[in-house]
């Protein structure tokens, strides 16, 4: 028999928990008798044990069945009922396992991939390669429903190349003005060899210019203006200065308008005693945007408004700019 191999061993008849074998205890020279379920006591233990460690650390029952998702944030017992669609064609009613909820969400996050690319990103309504762009293509974020609620607020780029923002896609810009030195009342020296145009407060002085409404400006919105100005000396006490702003808003093929408009500053700044030659701003009321469009052009006269008598500073007051704030729903415009 030891020549044989063990293929060629003869077979030797199941072996039951119950079967008892002789077992002899180290020390003692006589053998006892134990069933096989006595002897593999102490290993079954230990690989129970170790089993219940492992069947946890995968998220397994303590019998080793699949936990049921019932409130699970994503993946739920009712996905495994309704199966999935892959690359192997429709699977339905998949059995709760670790494998399986693998795969569904394998699944949900390639189709939600998908619809990412196919809603968030589309040229001429057909899903393309986003980059290189081609000739006539555009590139645009449709209306989308992200977190099942419906979102029309998006960035688009069209044919022509424009970024453009749309819903409540904008920003703020300004159309910055600085004064320049003409059609002034008078220039006064500002420090060195620099310049001011400054404002008497006896007399109401004015200052002309034209600005051109950029092609980045949000159609339809506000115009805000503010005057950026300076007392030429400090005074003792609280006393203000009224600006006025006469403009007429033109637009292209359009006849102009029937009156000008005159609005003030809605509040007299500074709150303190003027400082000489500190910087101080003067918010105008908004100039209302309706039908306004890119392009158009405002005319207008800045004026210190000195004969009224809210106007109490007693010194000259010097403006640097005049600028306009405005909202903005692309970076440019058409080419």
């Amino acid at each position: 028999m030891a020549n044989k191999k063990i293929s060629e061993l003869t077979a030797v008849a199941s072996v039951a928990a119950t079967t008892e074998m002789e077992v002899q205890v180290s020390g003692e020279t006589t053998t006892k008798k134990a069933t096989v379920t006595q002897v593999t006591a102490v290993e079954t233990a230990a690989r129970a044990a170790q089993d219940d460690a492992i069947e946890a650390g995968v998220g397994l029952n303590t019998d080793g069945t699949y936990v049921t998702l019932a409130n699970s944030w994503f993946l739920r017992a009712a996905d495994f009922v309704a199966g999935m669609t892959d690359r192997s064609g429709v699977v339905a009613n998949v059995t709760q396992s670790i494998a399986n909820a693998l795969r569904l969400l394998d699944a949900k996050i390639y189709a939600l991939s998908q619809s990412i690319i196919a809603v968030y990103w589309t040229r001429d309504g057909d899903l393309k390669i986003l980059s290189p762009m081609n000739a006539n293509d555009e590139v645009q974020a449709a209306t989308c429903a992200f977190g099942g609620v419906a979102e029309d607020d998006y960035v688009s780029i069209n044919k022509s190349g424009a970024i453009l923002m749309h819903g409540k896609g904008q920003y703020v810009s300004c159309i910055a003005h600085p004064v320049a030195m003409f059609e002034a009342a008078r220039i006064s020296t500002w420090i060195g060899g620099l310049k001011v145009l400054t404002f008497d407060p006896d007399a109401d002085e004015s200052y002309y210019f034209t600005i051109v409404v950029p092609e980045s400006y949000k159609e339809g919105a506000d115009l805000v203006p503010v005057v950026k100005w300076i007392p030429m000396s400090s005074a003792a006490s609280a006393t203000r200065v009224r600006w006025g702003l006469e403009y007429t808003w033109c637009e292209k093929g359009v006849t102009k308008a029937a009156s000008e408009t005159i609005i003030y500053v809605a509040t007299l700044d500074p709150n303190e005693n003027p400082i000489g030659y500190r910087l101080y701003e003067s918010t105008f009321a908004a100039l209302s945007g309706t039908n306004h469009t890119k392009g158009s052009l405002l005319n207008c006269r800045l004026f210190r408004d000195a004969n009224d008598l809210s106007d109490t500073l007693l010194g000259d007051a010097g403006v640097l700019s005049i600028d306009f704030y405005h909202l903005n729903d692309s970076v440019g415009s058409y080419v």
